[in-house]
């Protein structure tokens, strides 16, 4: 199950061959993996002859049956065949339980031996234990039974340590030649190279003729077929799963095999209760113990590549030493620090952090579970931050130990600037397509930049982006890149600010063009009727289930031509409107001629017209006769009789379709006939007459013959046919509201939106829409709108069908019965007699901060000339002073109102208003000024001195008993 789970995660990394290789191993049956078997031997430090000594075997498997279990002597480590005992067979225990006991003489429970395990259809299962004396003279350095490597890892050294000293130490693998003299350390590969498959093996230390004692040091070195974290050989494309607690990812399955304690895919699931061991935590290790210290004295052996281990919180040869560090941080026979922040407690067996917060580098995957290394390509708190390293990084600080990735450059921090993102709007071909590269830099952002190359039809473009500041170590470069096609590709490149490219271009993202595809009209059109000069077809609804292409589709064009040799001709366009049959009418066709008719499809947005219909031929009839019918002639049938008979000639008329018939008319000689107007005669003759009605009441009028306008809606006539566009005046500034404005954040950013949404509902026409909202969004930004902002809203709204914005919504009313005082009308008779009808409720609208603040108790103005004397504002005095002062208030005479203000440097202020009072009669001015106060006082005076009476104030103290003096500021 889990090879076949990893086979379907890595098929594309795989070429087809081996694809075909890996489906057929897996549907034949002929690999199914390891079995599943745990090997336990409690005497790994123990073997001497007078002990019964002995290791077993369990298996985890859910069907037992049919197993073959074998046990075997795996290398001779002494230098007589006859000191190198095998195991007795095998003997069954108990459900999945096997106990291999072990020669007594000649130190026969010493050495290396296997347990194997084997079920018809299944993969071998060989797990491998060593057992060694405690009185030995040379042990492992490490303490361990097993070293597990990589191929191509960096090569190790293996070192022993001499407990006795004898004479010249001596080296073998595999119970071969003997190599290396005299040293207790060895380096493996011997060349000091990477790590072989050839490496892997039974290495022995041991004293020159003391071989046969069986005091020597062994250790087993187990190579992975793969590179660290891959799995599959010979290719090992497959790409390992996260093993957790010390888990190591099987290089043939690339699941992970689970320490003794722990289960689970990834290893995070601690066995409950402890104490208990297995694939499943199926077996308990002694019945008599607490389980925190049940599985003491045992070393546990798994299926390689995993080796043999203590249980978790133990360590040692003899899996019986907890040193005091290990009580406290670590865990996994005391090799593994639990990671937790400021160095907390953590459990012994499960690794769980007592304050469950892990510590920088480190991360807790399961809530449950202990704190884990960062994943390859991440660092830092809970693993959060990204290295971009092409090899591994610094769990903690994101160091790279290579080379970064290729949108990364090698700037201090390492492979933290470069281009992190680069994405590219999704459009209709030929449309244009918006592309946001983003830079990220911790400390280098204001000097770098993002400059895009496009392949394709633009290619060679330069493009001028805008700069957006997302945050202080990241910001997005927008780009515009028109006539966007299929195989266009965009590149995303790091430069500095004066658009260089950084290391000549080698940092870049890249990404294709992301289209929509264009709606197809499976069916060709259908004939509807026809006359002489129109021709009426209808066709299919595109349906998004059956038809090729995206939707949504928001119109259809139709399209004519005379042969196929002409191009297509179309007139105008059909919204859709959700029926599933559609038609059209064509006009100002020639008569008697043959005519082809197709449909296209239009998706919403620029270019979104799809490819044409198959198409349909009709002919339209003949035209208008122009030649009468030749000898009329008139009889009444007999006298007396209302009948009439009437006869003619048919005419020779040249026509495909032939005559259809014949129209008959008479006028009664003895009514005048009413003379005919045109139709411009007869407008003109009804403006004037409703005009004749009331002598004050009058209409005007605009007409054209090509186009007229109303209110902000122009209507031309094209080809016969009406359509809409936007009216302005040619007075028109476009002054919409400056971003600047105080108004509310939502008035200013809605305005973009607002006004691409007015232009969708009068457009009637998709390239005109195009160009109005393109012009407004140079007025918006010439405003000083965010031009991302408006592009944004303008994109909202270019995605919308013009139809859904023309829609009428159901406004829906409010519900009133419940807001009536004990609802009194529905518990009333009498009542909903009277008032048969709801009542509308109005609410009061209580006081707010301006009718708190303002006055509004403003006395009536008499006086035409005194209109502008306003009042009810802040009163200053004596403006040639500069000092800062509080001023005494001076009542505003209109609404009797008081106001102090602290100001400085008055005469140079600017931005000021200010009153102006008259001593004599007691009016006030209120003005306002940008330039100082100074300078526009000085300008009030000139204007009284030289009797310039355009002005209030010039007027006013040009009155009688009025002059300069009277004026107080």
């Amino acid at each position: 199950e889990i090879f076949g789970r990893k086979v379907l995660n890595q098929l594309e990394r795989m070429p087809p061959s081996r694809i075909l290789l890996v489906i057929f191993l897996t549907q034949s049956g002929l690999v199914q993996g390891k079995l599943k078997v745990t090997l336990r031997n409690s005497f790994a430090f123990r073997a001497v002859a007078t002990e019964h000594e002995y290791f077993t075997c369990h298996i985890s498997e859910t069907d037992k049956t049919d197993l073959s279990v074998t046990s075997r002597r795996v290398v001779n480590t002494r230098n007589y065949p006859n000191n190198n005992p095998p195991p007795n067979n095998p003997s069954y225990v108990s459900d999945g339980v096997y106990k291999i006991d072990l020669s007594r003489v000649y130190n026969g429970a010493f050495g290396v031996f296997a347990c194997d395990i084997s079920r018809s259809g299944r993969e071998l299962t060989s797990i491998q234990t060593i057992l060694l004396r405690s009185d030995a003279n040379i042990i492992p350095n490490d303490r361990l039974l097993t070293r597990t490597v990589n191929n191509g890892d960096e090569g190790i050294v293996l070192r022993m340590d001499e407990l006795t000293r004898y004479n010249t130490v001596y080296w073998r693998k595999d119970g071969g030649a003997s190599f290396n003299y005299g040293s207790l350390t060895l380096s493996v590969p011997q060349s000091r190279g990477r790590i072989r498959l050839s490496d892997a093996g039974i290495y022995e230390c041991y004293h020159n003729t003391w071989r046969n004692y069986a005091v020597q040091g062994l250790q087993r070195i187990i190579v992975r077929a793969c590179p660290a974290d891959h799995w599959g050989p010979p290719d090992c494309f497959g790409i390992c799963e996260n093993c957790y607690n010390g888990g190591v990812c099987d290089d043939t399955t690339g699941g992970c095999i689970c320490p003794v304690g722990f289960k689970g895919p990834n290893c995070l699931s601690a066995c409950d209760p402890s104490g208990r061991f297995g694939f499943n935590c199926d077996f308990q290790c002694t019945e008599d113990e607490e389980f925190n210290s049940a599985c003491r004295d045992y070393m546990f052996c798994l299926p390689d590549p995993f080796g043999c281990r203590c249980a978790s919180g133990f360590k040692g040869l003899d899996c019986r030493t907890v040193p005091e560090q290990c009580k406290q941080v670590t865990m996994d026979e005391c090799l593994v620090k639990c990671h937790c922040k400021n160095d907390a407690a953590c459990n012994k067996i499960t690794g769980r952090c007592n304050n469950n917060q892990c510590a920088q580098g480190f991360f807790q995957q399961d809530p449950n579970g202990n704190c884990q290394e960062c994943t390859t390509g991440f660092y830092g708190e809970n693993c959060e931050q990204e290295c971009h390293c092409n090899e591994a990084c610094h769990n903690v600080n994101g160091t790279c130990s290579g080379p970064c990735k290729t949108p990364w450059v090698n700037w201090n921090p390492r492979c933290q600037t470069g281009i992190a993102d680069i994405r590219v709007s999704k459009v209709n071909p030929g449309a244009t397509a918006e592309i946001n590269c983003t830079v990220e830099s911790p400390n280098s952002l204001a000097s770098v930049a993002a400059i895009l190359s496009v392949t394709g039809a633009n290619q060679g473009r330069s493009f001028i982006g805008v700069r957006i500041e997302l945050s202080s170590q990241s910001i997005v470069q927008s780009f515009k890149v028109s006539n966007v096609m299929s195989g266009d590709v965009f590149s995303c490149y790091l430069a500095n600010r004066d658009n260089s490219l950084v290391n000549s271009g080698r940092h870049y993202r890249r990404k294709e063009a992301d289209l929509y595809v264009l709606p197809l009209i499976a069916r060709s059109p259908e004939l509807i009727s026809a006359s002489n000069t129109t021709i009426t077809i209808s066709w299919t609804a595109w349906n998004d289930n059956s038809d090729v292409g995206d939707p949504p589709v928001i119109g259809y064009v139709p399209y004519y031509r005379t042969n196929e040799e002409e191009g297509w001709i179309f007139t105008d366009s059909v919204q859709a409107n959700g029926m599933p049959t559609l038609s059209f009418t064509f006009s100002d066709l020639k008569p008697d001629t043959l005519y082809q008719f197709s449909a296209a499809a239009v998706r919403e947005g620029p270019f979104g017209e799809g490819p044409k219909s198959s198409f349909e031929s009709a002919r339209t009839y003949c035209p208008i006769p122009t030649l009468a019918p030749l000898n009329v002639q008139a009889a009444i049938v007999e006298m007396g009789s209302t009948n009439v008979n009437i006869s003619w000639k048919v005419p020779d008329i040249q026509c495909n379709t032939g005559i259809k018939q014949f129209l008959l008319y008479f006028n009664d000689l003895e009514t005048p006939n009413m003379v005919e107007k045109s139709d411009e005669d007869s407008l003109l003759f009804f403006i004037n007459h409703i005009n004749s009605f009331h002598s004050t009441i009058k209409f005007t009028s605009d007409y054209s013959h090509q186009q007229v306008n109303f209110l902000d809606v122009t209507v031309p006539k094209e080809h016969s046919f009406l359509s809409t566009d936007l009216y302005t005046k040619p007075t028109d500034t476009h002054q919409y509201l400056h971003s600047s404005s105080c108004h509310p954040r939502h008035c200013k950013s809605g305005i973009a939106y607002s006004q691409a949404l007015r232009l969708c509902r009068i457009w009637s026409n998709n390239s005109s829409f195009i160009r109005r909202t393109d012009a407004l969004e140079k007025h918006l930004t010439a405003r000083g709108h965010s031009a991302r902002r408006v592009r944004e809203a303008i994109q909202r709204v270019r995605f919308l069908s013009r139809s859904s914005t023309l829609a009428v919504k159901d406004k829906k009313g409010r519900d009133c019965d419940n807001k009536l005082p004990n609802n009194i009308l529905l518990t009333s008779d009498k009542l909903q007699r009277a008032v048969p009808e709801k009542p509308i409720i109005a609410y009061r609208r209580p006081r707010n901060i301006q009718d708190l603040l303002v006055c509004a108790a403003v006395q009536l103005v008499t006086s035409i000339q005194h209109a502008s004397m306003l009042s009810n504002v802040i009163v200053l005095r004596d403006a040639s002073s500069a000092a800062t002062t509080l001023w005494n208030p001076i009542p505003a005479t209109a609404c009797n109102s008081h106001t102090r203000l602290r100001v400085t440097s008055l005469a140079l202020t600017t931005n000021v208003i200010y009153l102006i009072s008259c001593r004599v009669c007691g009016i006030q001015y209120v003005g306002e000024t940008k330039t100082t106060l100074k300078k526009q006082f000085y300008g009030h005076k000139s204007t009284v001195n030289t009797m310039k009476t355009e002005t209030p104030v010039g007027e006013h103290f040009n009155l009688p008993n009025h002059t300069i003096n009277d004026m107080s500021l």
